[in-house]
């Protein structure tokens, strides 16, 4: 300071250049120093409109910012924006991108100075190169702080928010495809935007991100003349977006668009997607399920879900849902004519166990696939629920799988050659410790248990699993022999 204000230099501080043609303004800019800036900017006459090499006035220079500041404009550059505005620096130069002072004002987050711009007349409408105008970067911007207040200045200065950008799209339409998605900014944009006596063109996946962010607008839009515009491109999300949806929303879609519903059905369901739809909420996925399998687009959702490997998925994979809750599922969709599949056992044991959702599907007759290839096989479900066959064919079936479970298979068998084939099979040391621990000699209840399955089986012509468990009820035999033979009952405890 002491060198700046040596009257011995005070000729020189006009025309003093560093090597990439910054005079001191613009110097004292590039280095944060605020005490030599207010001093250089209280000389009389001093040139505020300089540039430099590349081409940048000193309010460029302070509504940009340096590699180590990532994209935020330190607090002492923007005093020296706001200073040099109040000073009547020129508020319409561009930067070398084309960016005006409001766009770098919007992007680096220097609310003041971009209210200050906005009452010093610059264009609130001026595209850059991109062509974005101001409003464009602000509800594109990931930054949503004070995002509300900057949009209302824009507005109240004359932003349109029916400009298109260079995708063709209005603000309206960037606000929803933002991350993330501000509802308060949507709405102001909303009612800057629609009136009652237009007709609009509304794509679908901005209705369904309203619907996304629960917004009163979804409501107050369809009142309006609009006509949903589909991406053909899109039927997949917009599949998925069907299961995240709140179920007031899904029930308005099915009510107003019940051809596009039944559309997006069709078009947009693939079991990956379907599969995608599980990191929301499972209590919403489950509620909109319930919903359509119960409204008149129902029968299309019942056949994508007999297209699936798998019709259990949000039933076994939802960890909102307990096995009550998934035995009433499971019934519910059987009633609209869901089929079941060899995999559902798989899930339904790996998810709940022995319990009432595989005994139900135990009635289910379905005939197990030995060797599903999208599927560790779990050996005991399909001893469970093959009646027709024992333990030693299943073991041959298998023989040469790598996608075998043998997990609880040791609390049932002991049998020397089961018992080999746990140890070939087993990749786990704790697994291989509980097989050691079994006797050498099986119980003789396991080999009671084995042949009077198979003799049950061959003395009433027993074709399936329904057959086999529904006629053991009506036996006369007591409730501990009957968890022997139904597996419920373990017999090695290890």
């Amino acid at each position: 300071m002491s060198i700046l204000q040596d009257p011995r230099h005070s000729s020189d501080l006009y025309t003093a250049r560093d090597s990439a043609g910054n005079n001191l303004l613009q110097v004292t800019i590039k280095y944060r120093k605020k005490q030599a800036f207010d001093y250089i900017l209280s000389l009389a006459d001093f040139p505020l409109e300089a540039l430099n090499d590349r081409r940048e006035t000193a309010l460029v220079m302070a509504l940009a910012t340096s590699a180590e500041e990532r994209g935020f404009i330190h607090r002492v550059k923007r005093y020296f924006a706001w200073e040099l505005i109040k000073r009547g620096a020129n508020v319409h130069a561009l930067n070398s991108v084309g960016h005006s002072l409001l766009h770098k004002s919007i992007v680096y987050r220097a609310h003041k100075s971009a209210l200050i711009l906005m009452w010093r007349g610059v264009d609130v409408n001026a595209r850059n190169s991109a062509g974005d105008t101001p409003l464009h970067l602000l509800v594109k911007s990931r930054y949503s702080g004070r995002s509300h207040e900057q949009a209302t200045g824009l507005l109240y200065h004359g932003a349109n928010p029916k400009t298109p950008d260079s995708q063709g799209r209005e603000v309206f339409e960037c606000a929803l495809s933002s991350e993330p998605v501000v509802r308060r900014l949507v709405e102001l944009v909303y009612d800057y935007t629609f009136d009652e006596l237009e007709q609009y063109d509304l794509r679908l996946e901005c209705l369904l991100q309203l619907a996304l962010i629960d917004s009163p607008v979804f409501e107050r839009i369809l009142q309006l003349d609009v006509e949903v515009v589909v991406d053909e491109d899109l039927f997949e999300d917009y599949f998925r977006d069907l299961f995240r949806i709140k179920e007031k929303y899904l029930r308005i879609l099915i009510e107003r668009f019940e051809d596009l519903v039944i559309e997006i059905i069709e078009e947009g369901s693939n079991e990956f997607i379907f599969a995608k739809a599980f990191p929301v909420r499972n209590s919403r996925l489950v509620a909109n399920i319930d919903l359509l399998l119960d409204s008149t687009v129902g029968h299309f959702l019942v056949d994508f879900f007999n297209s699936l490997r798998c019709c259990t998925y949000y039933v076994t994979w939802s960890r909102e849902v307990n096995e009550s809750r998934a035995v009433e599922m499971l019934l519910n969709m059987l009633s609209y004519g869901v089929k079941v599949r060899p995999s559902d056992f798989l899930l339904a044991y790996n998810k709940f166990g022995y319990g009432e959702l595989f005994k139900h599907l135990l009635m289910m007759d379905v005939n197990f696939n030995l060797s599903y290839d999208s599927f560790i096989v779990s050996i005991l479900p399909v001893v469970i629920s093959n009646v027709t066959l024992d333990i030693h064919e299943i073991m041959a079936k298998n023989a040469a799988s790598t996608r075998v479970k043998i997990d609880d298979l040791f609390y049932y068998f002991a049998h020397p050659k089961v018992r080999a084939f746990m140890r070939e099979k087993a990749t786990k040391e704790p697994l291989l410790a509980k097989i050691d621990k079994l006797p050498r000699v099986p119980l003789l209840k396991e080999y009671a248990r084995d042949a009077f399955r198979k003799f049950f089986v061959q003395r009433f012509g027993i074709k399936g699993p329904r057959q086999f468990y529904t006629l053991l009820k009506v036996l006369p035999i007591g409730r501990p022999i009957e968890e022997i033979i139904t597996f419920d009952r373990m017999l090695y405890h290890v």
